[in-house]
């Protein structure tokens, strides 16, 4: 009765894995070729391995059985499938999840592989009876199907003749044999050696009959620890500062950390919820600190930064090709709808290089935050560092909602050409003027031997207001930069004016690189003028409110 139940539970260990891998892996039209490449590995093995993987052999053909009478599957020896196996490559899609069916769809034209491939899947049942195999399952069947490749065919030579071996003994005992030769050579041989050796790790797990190990991950241990409790607002763990020792690991935040200012009040500490890797945050701190040093040492000579000769040439390039436009009929504002102006892609092109310039912002032309105003185009910055956003866990009633947000400010002129020649457009539309822009800097760069590209003009703004030391945290934002800070703390201090002086400062720079001819016509300083500061009406904003922490979206 016990070996029933046993044969039993060995069974159902085989047919869950054959459904998991096959079944539930495999799309519909799939599976009826599987099924005939699997009844095909049946009838390959050598007679000596079916004695002694009676067993798996038994189960395997009971449960292709099984799908045989919930289909209408053919006989499968009547199919091209088993006599010529799976040709389709789209078997082999996602083959590091569908390893198994990767596998299958892998028959080698060799006998002596196909045989390999019989034996060595009865294996792999042996070793699902067994249990706690699954990694090495799945590097057998990856080896096996190498064999059929250009990665593994080489070995196919150095494997014995599998037909000529009378059992699993006599191959283990062959395989390691060849094994030991090949390691007392060079250390070519020594890899091949090790490939040998996949081949010999399966069968002595079958003759171990023990099941596999199942690696056990350490957690670290706190030398004392103090009672804990969960907010029932927040849902963040609250405990008493009793530890003796303080063991960092992958739950802790930086901001849990941090020094506490006064030791006496403070007497419990917060685990947040969600909270980033601490080793993650330290090294990223490191490296924007070796940024700022590095960009302080950053000469104009360096080449992976614009010269602003080059600069200068762009903007004297750019100008001629957005005063052919009819510019006078921009001057009416409260009609812009029903402005018609002639433009082609090159004019797109040239006023995308002009806004690129003027922002750093790769997606600024189709950016749907942009909004013309009284004497200024607007765009509405989108920086708020994921620690400053309201998460679902938390109670909004508790956190400061603050609906505003920081803003930068271009030319008038800028924002009525752009509503007019490239408002609404599709990505399509988006990716020609972005080639048309490339094949523009490529000629000015051929005419005036510049070295321009589409990444040095965006990140001209930055490189100039660094020479110029200004704060990097101020041009992560102005520039909507990813966070590489510890904390975003660095961040809450940027003001609305810090914003504006750095633009004005840059657009200032880029005015005066305009040739005399150009600085003296009606239209081509109005690309560079900036509204004033004291019509902006935002200098009460001391903080960078956008920062502060919002709804999440």
């Amino acid at each position: 009765m016990a070996d029933e139940d046993n044969r039993l539970k060995q069974s159902n260990h085989i047919e869950k894995w054959l459904n998991s891998h096959i079944l539930e892996l495999g799309n519909n039209h799939e599976i009826e070729s599987l099924l005939i490449e699997l009844t095909f590995l049946l009838d390959t093995t050598p007679s000596h391995y079916k004695i002694e993987l009676r067993d798996e052999r038994q189960y395997l053909s009971a449960w292709i059985k099984k799908q045989r009478s919930n289909s209408d599957l053919i006989d499968p020896k009547n199919s091209p499938i088993y006599n010529n196996g799976i040709q389709d490559k789209l078997f082999l899609q996602e083959v590091s999840e569908r390893y198994v069916i990767a596998f299958l769809a892998s028959r080698a034209s060799c006998l002596k592989i196909n045989t390999y491939r019989s034996v060595y899947f009865l294996l792999c049942l042996k070793m699902v009876k067994l249990t706690d195999y699954e990694s090495r399952i799945r590097t057998t069947l990856n080896e096996c199907r190498y064999l059929t490749t250009k990665v593994r065919s080489f070995l196919v030579s150095f494997l014995p003749n599998i037909l000529q071996i009378q059992g699993l003994q006599q191959l283990w005992q062959t395989l390691e044999e060849g094994r030991i030769q090949s390691t007392q050579q060079n250390d070519v041989n020594e890899k091949l050696s090790s490939y040998i050796y996949e081949f010999i790790l399966p069968i002595e797990n079958c003759f171990k009959n023990e099941s596999g190990i199942t690696r056990n991950v350490k957690q670290a241990e706190k030398l004392v620890d103090g009672s804990e409790s969960i907010d029932d607002t927040t849902g963040n763990t609250i405990s008493d500062l009793v530890l003796v020792t303080e063991v960092v690991n992958d739950n802790s935040a930086f901001e849990v950390e941090e020094r506490q200012d006064d030791e006496e009040q403070s007497f419990a500490q917060v685990s947040i919820t969600q909270p980033t890797n601490y080793y993650l945050d330290r090294v990223r701190a490191e490296q924007q600190i070796n940024s700022r040093h590095q960009r302080t040492m950053s000469q104009t000579t360096d080449v992976n930064n614009a010269h602003p000769d080059d600069i200068k040439v762009l903007v004297n390039s750019l100008m001629p090709t957005l005063l052919k436009l009819r510019l006078e009929k921009l001057n009416d504002i409260y009609d812009r709808d029903n402005i018609n102006i002639e433009f082609d892609i090159n004019h797109q092109a040239a006023l995308y290089l002009l806004m690129l310039l003027l922002s750093g912002l790769p997606n600024i032309f189709i950016s749907e935050n942009l909004k013309l105003s009284y004497q200024s185009y607007k765009y509405s910055l989108e920086f708020t560092p994921t620690r400053s956003v309201i998460q679902e866990s938390w109670d909004a009633s508790l956190c400061a909602d603050n609906r505003d947000s920081l803003t930068l400010f271009f030319p008038e002129i800028v924002g009525r050409l752009h509503y007019c020649i490239a408002n609404d457009i599709s990505s399509k539309v988006f990716e020609q003027v972005i080639q048309q822009a490339s094949n523009q800097l490529k000629s000015i760069n051929k005419e005036h031997r510049t070295r321009l590209t589409i990444n040095k003009v965006k990140n001209y703004i930055s490189h100039f207001l660094t020479q110029k030391g200004r704060d990097t945290a101020l041009i992560d934002v102005l520039t909507e930069q990813p966070i590489n800070h510890q904390s975003a703390l660095p961040y809450f201090n940027v003001s609305q004016y810090d914003l504006y002086s750095c633009q004005h400062d840059f657009i200032e720079h880029l005015t005066n690189m305009l040739d005399e001819d150009l600085s003296c016509g009606r239209y081509a300083c109005q690309f560079f003028t900036l509204l004033e500061d004291k019509l902006t009406g935002y200098w009460e904003k001391q903080t960078g409110s956008a920062l502060a922490i919002v709804n999440s979206k």
